[in-house]
């Protein structure tokens, strides 16, 4: 399986040379440290389970565009990408859902739409993301649900509703999994080391519950 730490080190903006969509990335603050801290912790723990498990980021400082990610997943073979981000007051679960989209200024400064249409991805990915919430909602004492994103009136990213890791993604069904602290800890505000420890173990037992270990 695949944990994909979010955000970048450094600001980056390329061209996606399959799909042509803008591959936008920045640092955000506490964010950067917070899940890459998350997803290591997560990462030795489910080792411990019997897991195999690669990071998608090899340090915070490091920078990764979306199509690195998923070909990084993709010769690990995973069954399942897992993207970890924060965000102030959210606690949710992105699905690959069919008929996503994200549209913008393509390379050659024409406007291009990119819709996800691989159904059977989307089935596996929806039902993956279903458990993930469950699980979530267990261990966070609080009701994590599988929503749809909005990227409208951020930009310069471009406008949609699926997160371009999962658009991108035709292989390797994929999660995306938004956390936020009850004080407004997540994004640029850090989640602290309770934050971490809570988000880590819901990330655990939410990967066991999607994808179970019949090794344990």
């Amino acid at each position: 399986m695949a944990l994909d730490p979010g955000h970048n080190g450094q600001s980056i903006s390329v061209f996606d040379k399959i799909t042509g969509v803008e591959m936008r990335d920045y640092p955000n603050g506490a964010e950067d440290a917070d899940v890459f801290a998350v997803a290591t912790t997560a990462k030795r723990a489910l080792e411990r389970a019997g897991y195999t498990v690669v990071l998608l980021k090899k340090n915070t400082s490091e920078s990764v565009t979306y199509r690195q990610r998923v070909d990084r997943a993709e010769r690990a073979e995973a069954d399942i990408g897992i993207s970890i981000h924060t965000s102030p007051g959210e606690h949710s679960v992105f699905d690959q859902r069919l008929g996503g989209y994200r549209e913008g200024t393509g390379a050659d400064g024409q406007t291009l739409r990119v819709t996800f249409k691989n159904a059977d991805l989307a089935r596996k990915s929806g039902r993956l993301s279903s458990k993930f919430a469950t699980a979530r909602s267990q261990v966070e004492g609080r009701q994590v649900n599988v929503v749809q994103n909005n990227f409208g009136g951020r930009a310069p990213l471009w406008a949609g509703d699926l997160p371009m890791i999962s658009l991108i993604s035709q292989k390797v069904p994929w999660v995306y999994s938004e956390f936020g602290t009850v004080d407004g800890g997540g994004g640029s505000n850090p989640i602290g080391p309770t934050g971490r420890s809570l988000y880590a173990r819901s990330i655990v037992a939410a990967t066991k519950a999607a994808v179970p270990n019949t090794c344990e």
